[in-house]
């Protein structure tokens, strides 16, 4: 059973009683149902998950990788895969 107290937490989004949770060392979301204190595991993915926002077909996700090591990526829930991805391709700058 996955609990709170066990990984780390990066992003979240409140979508009425239930919290979106994206935990980067677990590679994952999860949702926290705060009426019931059930936490599920919604989501693994190959990079850390630093931030997610539900929507109506899927998940929109910050995660590692890219040229800055972030990207922004739509997950659909139905397809269970990757539909679109915005990868930075800025390099950092030098001081």
């Amino acid at each position: 059973m996955l609990e709170l107290i066990n990984i780390s937490i990066a992003g979240m989004h409140c979508d009425g009683s239930l919290l979106w949770i994206a935990a980067p060392d677990e590679r994952l979301v999860a949702t926290y149902r705060i009426s019931t204190g059930e936490t599920e595991k919604k989501l693994g993915y190959l990079h850390e998950i630093w931030d997610v926002c539900p929507q109506e077909d899927g998940l929109w996700l910050v995660t590692g990788g890219g040229a800055l090591g972030r990207q922004l990526v739509l997950w659909s829930s139905r397809e269970g895969k990757e539909i679109r991805k915005f990868i930075s391709r800025m390099a950092p700058e030098r001081g």
